[in-house]
């Protein structure tokens, strides 16, 4: 994304030399819990690329553990795709499955608290 393009923690990563990759291992990726093939947007709008940021307000450290925080999360999902759920069953799903194959998962009173 453009607005990364001189953003220190990339331009790190672009002084990195390069390395042939290990052989993959054979590890199954497993499918996500519902269908967002199409972007996941449930408005009648043609398919757009909608984001080119994060939220303004978080920084990108220049390491540390990944952690989704569940109560302000949101999916791109349209109910009218399988598995056919509510929109919030949908991104139910999705942090559920984060949760089993991506990272830990907390609610942002807990991390408040963690905090201070």
């Amino acid at each position: 994304m453009d607005f990364y393009k001189s953003a220190p923690q990339r331009l790190a990563f672009q002084k990195i030399p390069k390395l042939d990759p290990p052989t993959p291992l054979d590890l199954k990726d497993p499918a996500l819990p519902v269908d967002s093939a199409d972007g996941g947007c449930d408005t009648p709008d043609r398919f757009y690329k909608a984001w080119t940021r994060q939220h303004a307000g978080i920084e990108i450290g220049a390491r540390m553990k990944c952690l989704l925080i569940r109560d302000p999360t949101d999916s791109m999902y349209d109910p009218n795709d399988a598995p056919h759920v509510s929109h919030d069953r949908g991104t139910a799903l999705i942090v559920e499955h984060i949760e089993k194959y991506r990272a830990p998962t907390l609610v942002s009173a807990d991390l408040l608290k963690a905090l201070h």
